[in-house]
């Protein structure tokens, strides 16, 4: 089928998926760079990154290598000259981070999503990065101070070995 035969609708889609999936690349390959290889990142699909990221020198997850699923929100297929699955929420709204599998950590539920104050409070601007340095600041110095933590036997666990 020609492109300009296709209904306007499914060509602005499939513009926004390509930006979306532009950025998402470049966003992968800016860990990599910027991290010097220490942290690992690659695109599972148009709406997964996948992470590994080091633990903390100092911290009780210090030597161990952390698996993070990035899940960039409800994906869409539309029809341009075969199937296209895209998302269409990011970067307008905040991806949903876990570590699989879960860790024990007051700031992760125990099915391994994260509470993080950049998803919380995000905007179109964040990336990727910012992403990756919460996550490996909450592993260094986890957020007790949060009105809720996400893991009550975690938090006791951790206060318990500081004292």
């Amino acid at each position: 089928i020609p492109i300009h035969t296709l209904p306007v609708k499914n060509i602005r889609k499939a513009n926004i998926a390509r930006m979306v999936a532009d950025r998402l690349a470049d966003e992968v390959d800016a860990i990599y760079k910027i991290t010097d290889g220490k942290v690992k990142a690659r695109k599972e699909n148009d709406s997964t990154i996948l992470i590994a990221l080091p633990g903390p020198v100092g911290s009780p997850w210090e030597n161990g290598m952390y698996s993070i699923v990035v899940s960039y929100g409800k994906r869409e297929l539309i029809r341009i000259y075969s199937s296209m699955e895209i998302n269409l929420e990011y970067p307008d709204v905040a991806p949903t981070v876990r570590f699989s599998p879960a860790i024990s950590h007051p700031n992760i539920f125990s099915s391994g999503k994260v509470s993080l104050k950049v998803l919380e409070n995000w905007k179109k601007k964040f990336t990727l990065l910012e992403i990756v340095a919460n996550l490996y600041e909450i592993l260094k110095h986890p957020q007790l101070e949060t009105d809720q933590p996400s893991n009550l036997e975690a938090t006791y666990n951790y206060l318990n070995a500081k004292t």
